[in-house]
């Protein structure tokens, strides 16, 4: 008897403890998700975003602002951070910001709740290219001698008449016996 009740004992509280667990997991409430996009419109009670999609028209969107409404500015100074294992690196800085700091065409992150903006993230905007402006792509420049132009002539096969890919291919050779072997 003595053995039967520390296993059953050892199930029901694994039951009661799974059922409180998935009892806790659904009182989480809403939680705050992401967005990035530009800003088209803001004023001191709403910030509206245009958010690109892929291969078609932008969405807009509009988000309330409240006194609970974070506004982060990333600033030109740096700071050091540790990470993970102690390991310490530097990122930029993140100073506090007004939603007078936010302007129409400025690009930023929002994290919201519902329908109402808890934290704006004004990034710096990216460094102009080097060498001129927008999307300008370089022409593609022959190779000169000698970099990888072999004028057409088929690469000399491996020694012993296989190339990388037959080798990749064929099965490692099979072992037999000895002590890995179980």
């Amino acid at each position: 008897m003595k053995r039967m009740s520390v296993p059953l004992a050892l199930s029901l509280s694994l039951v009661v403890l799974s059922a409180a667990w998935a009892g806790d997991e659904g009182n989480r409430g809403p939680r705050p998700a992401r967005t990035g996009g530009e800003i088209t419109k803001v004023d001191a009670a709403s910030i509206s975003i245009m958010q690109k999609k892929e291969g078609g028209p932008g969405q807009e969107q509009t988000y309330k602002i409240d006194q609970n409404t974070k506004v982060l500015v990333q600033s030109d100074e740096m700071e050091t951070v540790e990470g993970e294992g102690g390991r310490k690196f530097e990122r930029s800085k993140w100073v506090d910001g007004k939603v007078e700091d936010l302007k129409a065409g400025q690009r930023v992150n929002i994290t919201y709740l519902n329908d109402t903006a808890t934290k704006i993230e004004l990034p710096k905007p990216p460094a102009p290219k080097a060498g001129g402006e927008g999307d300008r792509r370089e022409e593609a420049k022959p190779p000169k001698a000698g970099e990888g132009d072999r004028g057409g002539e088929a690469k000399p096969p491996k020694a012993g008449g296989e190339g990388d890919r037959a080798r990749e291919k064929a099965a490692p050779p099979k072992r037999e016996g000895g002590e890995g072997d179980r």
